[in-house]
């Protein structure tokens, strides 16, 4: 099968559909068009359709060139040209020609790559005769992929993470983990937020959401401090931040997520128990994790701050809070003692244990649901996406993971759909 991403593009949301039935894409229906394509992009890309792309043929320096869907624009979207291709179709700058797409987590082992990626980690290492080489980690807007890089690399502009790059590599296998052997690397002057990994629901759509649940708070204390708390220039900070540095969420925009499903998993288990106080609730999953605008800094690949280093999310947000409520009692607001200590508990508690870094245990209902519903959606992340990690023991299983200490069933059953169903 070969499609094009134009044609995707300019098809109905109905035509759209059956294309997601056909490559058994679950919970299609409630994509926007733009998030419909890209994962449509993804599923043929991963079960080795040949999805093809057009642009114009820019030809670089070196003799090598790159397709731009948006004329002479560079962009992550970019698709690489080889020399040997250039000369034996006499192509020009300026032809508008069209190749085959393929994402840097769908690359197969055997094959050599040239493309252009974001450099989200650079570890300077020696090996045992005392040679210098580098372990990197590679981005673009479908995930990650490691490698490494030799002595005997030619590396033409500052190597350093953060840098859009151009490569030329060979893609292999390391302890049965894909990573890429760099032979090549011409560091590029592009915009390197075009390539980050983000939410995939617009963040447009996210931030609704969150001010529907903020307007939602019927109990006036907690509405005046949310709004108080969240100020315009906190909520920039907030719907840009990224959840955590490495394990879940970890871009821009992922706080906001991360948040939002917290709330929403707080928000379907609460029928379940009648006696949870559901503004409580919600404010406290929308707070848990406000220290983080703080301690963690977001310019391309997310870094502790100092004073996140020194202090941690948990005390930040915790201070916060005081602020604000400390701030609202001087404006001769009132604020009840018990609302303010529960608030700080569910921040101080969401961890679950001292062993995760909370100071306190869980000690009322709703804390004891934040708790759970936070933990549950950072590891659902995980779990996802070490599904769609390339590599491991076997088709079915992903090498051992040291940080989780387990391995992880990648194998998905997918259930033969009828096809008149919408």
């Amino acid at each position: 099968m070969k499609v094009n991403i134009s044609e995707l593009e300019n098809k109905t949301i109905l035509e759209l559909y059956q294309i997601a039935r056909d490559v058994n894409l679950g919970g299609y229906s409630k994509l926007r068009k733009k998030e419909l394509v890209f994962e449509i992009t993804k599923a043929l890309t991963h079960s080795n359709e040949l999805l093809q792309a057009s642009g114009v043929l820019e030809i670089m320096n070196d003799g090598y060139g790159f397709l731009r869907p948006f004329a002479y624009v560079p962009s992550h979207e970019d698709i690489y040209v080889s020399p040997s291709q250039i000369r034996k179709f006499d192509l020009r700058t300026g032809d508008r020609v069209g190749g085959q797409v393929k994402e840097l987590k769908a690359m197969n082992t055997g094959q050599q790559i040239f493309g252009k990626y974001l450099l989200l980690d650079k570890v300077h290492r020696k090996t045992k005769d005392g040679k210098d080489m580098y372990n990197i980690k590679l981005g673009d807007a479908s995930g990650e992929i490691d490698g490494v890089v030799w002595e005997n690399c030619q590396i033409a502009g500052e190597f350093k993470a953060g840098v859009v790059i151009g490569l030329l590599a060979d893609v292999g296998n390391f302890n049965g983990k894909t990573q890429v052997n760099v032979k090549r690397i011409k560091v590029l002057d592009e915009d390197p937020f075009t390539y980050m990994k983000g939410p995939l629901v617009s963040r447009e759509v996210l931030q609704q959401k969150f001010e529907q649940y903020i307007q939602s708070i019927k109990d006036i204390h907690m509405k005046i401090l949310l709004n108080r708390i969240f100020s315009a220039e906190v909520r920039g900070g907030f719907f840009k931040a990224t959840a955590a540095k490495t394990i879940h969420h970890n871009y821009s925009g992922g706080l906001l997520e991360h948040t939002l499903e917290v709330v929403d998993l707080c928000m379907h288990a609460s029928p379940v128990f009648p006696g949870l106080n559901r503004d409580l609730l919600v404010a406290g999953a929308l707070l848990h994790d406000i220290g983080k605008i703080g301690e963690l800094e977001m310019n391309v690949v997310p870094q502790y701050s100092v004073e996140g280093r020194l202090l941690g999310h948990i005390v930040m947000g915790t201070e916060m809070l005081t602020t604000h409520v400390n701030g609202m009692r001087q404006e001769g607001l009132d604020f009840p003692s018990e609302l303010e200590w529960m608030l700080k508990h569910m921040i101080l508690s969401h961890h679950g244990s001292r062993e995760f870094g909370s100071p306190v245990i869980p000690l009322f209902p709703e804390a004891f649901l934040l708790h759970m519903m936070d933990n549950l959606d950072a590891k659902m992340f995980v779990f996802f996406n070490k599904i769609e990690e390339s590599g491991g023991e076997n088709s079915f299983f992903t090498n051992y993971d040291n940080f989780f200490a387990q391995n992880f069933f990648k194998y998905r059953y997918n259930a033969p759909q009828n096809e008149t169903e919408e």
